[in-house]
């Protein structure tokens, strides 16, 4: 049971950081404590549940808001909260696209190689993810960093917010986290275009990070 919960805080911590929630619990798991890596993996992704719930608490305002455009309509409606809406509607539809046939592969076919060799296989590939993940933080900061950030038109942000949505998909990966590229998304790739969406809609820099905690209780969902 000890080990359950010591897994449990390394989720609550490292979910915040851009550096993979889900790969430090597999690699906690089954490095130290011996669970299988099938095992593993359907732990950390059921361990999100617990940041779900934080995060419903701590934004309920905003699911609110989102969920009065549904069931109210005319002056009664914030523009902003449509666009919030239609934003996390696409980004859901974007992310399962990619999530879902990743997760099934993932599961279905290198899991099974992993649980055959055992260990150190599924580190390695993890501890590549995580690898890469620094690499996209670095190197789209470094080239893209210093571009000036350019409005969107507001008719994009359906496209914008399902592009967001396919790149996010792959943080399904253990190792690949999801707010680090998120946030490479937004902020650095195309600052002309779909990534800076958030912006484009009427939401700051400070605002763009709980819009990423928004969406991606829909993406925990998948």
């Amino acid at each position: 049971m000890i080990e359950y919960i010591i897994i449990a805080l390394i989720q609550g911590i490292f979910e915040w950081l851009p550096i993979s929630s889900s790969g430090q619990v597999m690699i906690v798991s089954t490095k130290f404590f011996g669970i299988s890596p099938e095992n593993a993996f359907s732990l950390a992704i059921w361990l999100h549940l617990g940041t779900t719930i934080a995060v419903l608490l701590k934004f309920r305002g905003d699911y609110f808001r989102i969920i009065k455009t549904i069931i109210q309509k005319g002056s009664y409606v914030e523009e902003i909260d449509i666009k919030k809406r239609n934003w996390i509607i696409f980004t859901t539809i974007g992310t399962g696209i990619t999530a879902l046939p990743l997760y099934f592969i993932f599961k279905l076919i290198f899991l099974d190689a992993f649980t055959a060799i055992q260990g150190d296989l599924i580190t390695l590939f993890i501890s590549g993810l995580l690898i890469l993940t620094g690499i996209i933080i670095i190197k789209t900061r470094k080239i893209f960093g210093d571009l000036k950030i350019k409005n969107t038109s507001k008719n994009k942000v359906r496209k914008d917010s399902f592009l967001s949505g396919l790149v996010q998909g792959f943080s399904i990966l253990p190792g690949i986290s999801r707010s680090a590229i998120t946030a490479s998304v937004f902020d650095c790739l195309f600052p002309c275009s779909y990534l800076n969406s958030p912006l484009a809609i009427g939401v700051n820099k400070l605002q763009k990070s709980q819009q990423q905690m928004l969406i991606a209780q829909r993406y925990n969902r998948v």
